[in-house]
This record gives C-alpha cells, sequence and structure tokens, in this order.
C-alpha cells in the first residue's frame, strides 16, 4: 500500500512537468503506470480475500459510458487518420480505471494523487519565479534552453522554449514552467489554486501556497488563466456561489447554476459575434474565441461515421481544414496531427457525437451531485479549456476526481 500511495504521489508530482521527456513519454507517464499495475494487484488480492468491490447501477453506467468514448475515440482516430491520438486514449483509459478503482477499493488515495498535484503546482510557481528573474537578469533566454538536453526535448518538437509576447511594445517574457507553453501547466496551478481555497485538498501553510500560485500565474501573462482567476475572486468577492433565487414560493436555485449555464452558452455563442479579420482583431485570439462555436459545423460533415464517431484524439484539425468555412477562407490549415488550443471545443470531435456523452452526462451528474466547491471548480475547469488544449494525465484525473465525487454525493475525499 505504501509502495501504491509513493507512485500515486509521483504521478502528482510530476503530471505538469512536459519537460524532461523522451519522445512521446513523460515521467507522469512511468509512475501512473506503475500506479495502475500496483491497484490492480491490491485490487486482486483484497477482492479474493474480502470481496470489496460491489457495483452499483450508476458505476455499471459510468464504466459503459466510458468504454463506449474510449471505443468512439479509436474509431474516430480510423476517421481522420491521425493515429497519434491513439496513445492519448490509451491514457485516458489508464487514469479512468486507476480512479475508478481506487473510488470503489479506497477513496481516500485519491487525496494522494491530488496532493501531488498541489505539489506540482507549487514546484511550477516557484520554477516560474526563478525562470523570470534568470530572464531579466540579462539573459534573455528561459532556463529550460539552458538546462535541457536535446535529448530530453522529445515532446517540445519545434516548439520554443522561451515564449516572448509584446503589450504596447513593451517585449513581456511568458514562462510556463516545466513545459514549452504556459497552457500546459499554468492552467493546473488555477486548478490546485481553486482545490487549496476550496479546501477540497486540505495542506498546511495553506496562504503561503496561495500566494505563490498567484504569483505564478501572474508571472505567466496566461491569459485564460489569469481570467478564470480573475473570475473565481469575483465568485468569491461577491459571494456570487452562496446566493439563492427563490421562485414559487417554496422553490429555491443556487445562482451558481445560472452562472454555469449562462457561462456555457456565452463561450458557445461567442463566435458569431467575433469578426475574423485583422484590421479588427489579432487572428490568433479570434480564433480561439471562434473554436467553440464551430461546433456547428458539425451536422455538415460528408460522412456519417464522422459525426457518429469524430476524429480521434489528434484528428480534430482534420474537421476544421475540411469543414470550417472562416479558417479557410483565410487559408489556415491545421497541420499533422494537431487540433484547436480549446478543449472545450476539441471533446466534441475526439469520439464524435456518441463519445461527447461521456464528457456531457458526467458533468451534468457531477454538477447536481457535487458540492458548491464542485462546481466552482467545475467553472473553472469550462473557463480554461474553452481557451487551451490541455489534454494531460492531470487533466483527466482532476475531472474523472471529480466525478467519483458525485459519486459520492459529493462527500470529500479526505
Amino acid at each position: 500500500m505504501l509502495f501504491l500511495k509513493i507512485n500515486l504521489f509521483l504521478t502528482g508530482l510530476f503530471s505538469l512537468f512536459a519537460l524532461p521527456s523522451y519522445g512521446n513519454f513523460i515521467l507522469s507517464h512511468i509512475f501512473l503506470i506503475l500506479s495502475f499495475y500496483l491497484i490492480i494487484i491490491l485490487l486482486l488480492y483484497y477482492h479474493v480475500k474480502k470481496n470489496v468491490i460491489k457495483f452499483q447501477n450508476i458505476d455499471i453506467f459510468i464504466i459503459s459510458l466510458a468504454f463506449l468514448y474510449y471505443a468512439t475515440t479509436l474509431i474516430g482516430t480510423l476517421n481522420s487518420g491521425q493515429y497519434k491520438g491513439i496513445i492519448t486514449s490509451q491514457i485516458f483509459l489508464l487514469v479512468f480505471f486507476l480512479i475508478f478503482i481506487i473510488y470503489k477499493f479506497n477513496f481516500r488515495l485519491i487525496n494522494t494523487l491530488l496532493l501531488g498535484f498541489i505539489w506540482s503546482s507549487f514546484i511550477t510557481s516557484l520554477y516560474v519565479i526563478f525562470d523570470s528573474f534568470y530572464f531579466y537578469s540579462g539573459n534573455f533566454k528561459s532556463l529550460n534552453e539552458r538546462i535541457w538536453p536535446e535529448i530530453f526535448l522529445g515532446k517540445a518538437g519545434e516548439h520554443t522554449l522561451t515564449n516572448i509576447s509584446s503589450y504596447g511594445g513593451i517585449i513581456i517574457f511568458r514562462p510556463a514552467g516545466f513545459s514549452w507553453d504556459p497552457g500546459l501547466s499554468i492552467t493546473g496551478t488555477v486548478i490546485a489554486f481553486v482545490l487549496i481555497a476550496e479546501n477540497i485538498v486540505k495542506i498546511k501553510y495553506k496562504k503561503v501556497f496561495l500566494g505563490l500560485l498567484l504569483i505564478g500565474i501572474l508571472l505567466s501573462f496566461s491569459k485564460t488563466s489569469i481570467i478564470a482567476l480573475f473570475f473565481y475572486f469575483l465568485l468569491k468577492i461577491f459571494k456570487i456561489d452562496k446566493l439563492v433565487i427563490k421562485f414559487l414560493e417554496s422553490n429555491k436555485i443556487s445562482f451558481l447554476n445560472i452562472i454555469i449555464l449562462l457561462v456555457f452558452l456565452s463561450l458557445f455563442y461567442i463566435g458569431f459575434f467575433i469578426p475574423y479579420d485583422s484590421d479588427v482583431i489579432d487572428l490568433s485570439n479570434a480564433r480561439h474565441l471562434k473554436y467553440l462555436t464551430s461546433v456547428f459545423y458539425y451536422p455538415y460533415v460528408d460522412y456519417l461515421l464522422e459525426l457518429i464517431f469524430g476524429y480521434g484524439y489528434t484528428g480534430v484539425g482534420v474537421f476544421f481544414n475540411k469543414y470550417v468555412t472562416w479558417l479557410k477562407n483565410e487559408n489556415f490549415y491545421f497541420g499533422e496531427n494537431l487540433n484547436p488550443e480549446s478543449t472545450l471545443t476539441n471533446l466534441f470531435f475526439y469520439g464524435g457525437f456518441i463519445g461527447s456523452l461521456f464528457w456531457i452526462i458526467t458533468f451534468l451528474y457531477s454538477f447536481y451531485k457535487g458540492n458548491r466547491a464542485i462546481k466552482i471548480v467545475l467553472l473553472t475547469i469550462i473557463l480554461l479549456a474553452f481557451g487551451y488544449s490541455i489534454n494531460s494525465i492531470w487533466f483527466n484525473f482532476i475531472y474523472l476526481s471529480l466525478v467519483v465525487q458525485g459519486l459520492r454525493n459529493g462527500k470529500n475525499l479526505h
């Protein structure tokens, strides 16, 4: 059991580290696989000895949805011909069964995984601070370019390790932690901030952790992350999450429910009002705002199998290249195995109409069963997933941990 706890903690600890990597493998993959096999061994031992696993109807339903989603992503991969997505499909299945087995075996172990994730965010923030100091002290390069040999930059590919933006003629360095893109790491730091602030994960020196995470998020200049965190602060400052609307005398509804519905609908339709015109708006920003709205092109695909089963984990760009006219008109095309930078958009395409039911049903169930803190995390995930592509191990285990809390009727994991 101790070895399992250590591996779960290390899976969380390295989950935000896209570097170092060898080929397409990162450290978190190793500990994920080890944790999976360890939990299987312990499960078999204790189940034979004590018959500890008992399934309820809702458990069987969620497992069936996950299997169906997994199968649709494989068929979708065949639809698109972008076969790198097969690996991501396997990672999803591993994470799902790891979380689900832990939930049935000893749900408190999920807290060990989340605690590792919190420390990963803490280390990422510290590294962002040191990286910023290193850059502005006259080096004008990221530490990642100095400390990682070429052999450990497999997943980075041709990405630059020093992210620089210009705001009003001022050059701004955007440190990304142990990664090449803040979207892969800083988004997780925002989730960690909310998990700590909402006491979903309890730690000592809470204010110290929150302070350092906040500094790391701000120094990254990740627009999506900062907006999501700002939205969270608004909820808490004005106590919007505690407001209740009463109607028909005896009925009431949480204002937080209305907020999440309005946010989702706003994100879904905002693209209709954004011109894809470089004279009006930066085209990169316009694309991010219009990706989700492009779901409305989906019913017009040429082949029914594309609509039903989608395009797999790395084939969403194929859909946009073929059918999304506002991109084609500007001769913008996605390369091989590339997707839009919007997980919220991509979730509708990985497994098509059938596969997307997994995300829709589990989200609604978790939201319905979850307490106020869980709903706030779900709202934060929506905002982050809208603006970034974050199909990482940590995204899957964070989301599935929230689903598990829904299965436990919103009870805490600690």
